[in-house]
């Protein structure tokens, strides 16, 4: 009787979690292909990235009460109807505008470079992103157009005192460890690396003001700076991580520790771009 009785109980169980598996919708998605070439353009006054036209929109995201339900990071990934479909520059869109893409940041020890490739490992818009041919220069195109200076007009605001300035801070930063990537590095030439040491320099002297300093890790600009000019073969930085070979080590590894040792970066990649 005792057996008869827990079998009962184990196909009531079964019939509940299907009925509410049929009766819990899957969230909308927000999102429609491009129509045209021009997939990027400009960011508004005000924004601090470029828009893209196949912009995806996470349906659920922390505030939501679907949010607290169900795994988190399965809100973080993007549908397989969007992920082979949107174009790279809406996957590197939808990348940083992942929810949480910026917490999770905090969620490790590790050091700077290998949090940011644990996040990746995480999401596929990142996995999917490293696999497709047009990488680096969508990721090149992209990070050209982005504007710190969203953030210099938050200061002295309320919101910059919170969550927002530190949440757009290390998406910025999470975007630019893109660049160290071996997957990004090997689709990039010679100039395509230029160009790239040049937006990552003009983003670090923004982030050097003394209003933003404060707030804002300037020095991990450096990190990126270095991978692109070594990855290049550039000499002076050949040289100097031949040299001090611990040193570099640690500057790869995201801990720019000592003001000389990120003036030593900055110094190489202004030469890197005028050379």
């Amino acid at each position: 009787m005792l057996m008869k009785t827990n079998k009962l109980n184990i196909l009531l169980l079964a019939l509940a979690i299907y009925g509410c598996s049929k009766d819990k919708k899957e969230p909308e998605i927000n999102w429609e292909p491009c129509e045209s070439e021009l997939t990027i353009s400009p960011p508004f006054q005000g924004a601090c990235f470029p828009e893209v036209c196949d912009k995806y929109v996470y349906p659920i995201v922390p505030g939501m009460k679907e949010w607290d339900e169900l795994r988190y990071l399965d809100f973080c990934q993007l549908p397989d109807k969007v992920l082979k479909s949107i174009s790279t520059q809406g996957l590197i869109d939808a990348l940083i505008h992942a929810p949480r893409f910026w917490t999770f940041y905090y969620y490790s020890s590790e050091s700077p470079t290998y949090r940011w490739y644990g996040i990746y490992s995480k999401l596929n818009s990142a996995t999917e992103l490293l696999q497709r041919k047009d990488a680096a220069n969508a990721l090149l195109e992209y990070y050209k157009l982005v504007c710190f200076d969203c953030i210099e007009t938050l200061i002295g605001e309320e919101t910059w005192m919170g969550h927002y300035g530190v949440h757009i801070n290390l998406c910025m930063m999470g975007l630019s460890f893109l660049f160290t990537k071996q997957e990004i590095l090997d689709k990039m030439n010679h100039t395509q690396k230029k160009e790239a040491v040049a937006a990552l320099l003009t983003n670090y002297e923004q982030c050097k003001t003394p209003e933003m300093s404060k707030s804002v890790n300037a020095e991990l600009y450096a990190t990126p700076m270095a991978y692109m000019m070594y990855a290049d073969e550039y000499s002076p930085i050949v040289e100097y991580a031949r040299d001090n070979g611990g040193i570099f080590l640690t500057i790869l590894n995201g801990h720019v520790n000592f003001t000389d040792q990120e003036d030593v970066i900055i110094s190489f990649a202004k030469n890197f771009i005028n050379e």
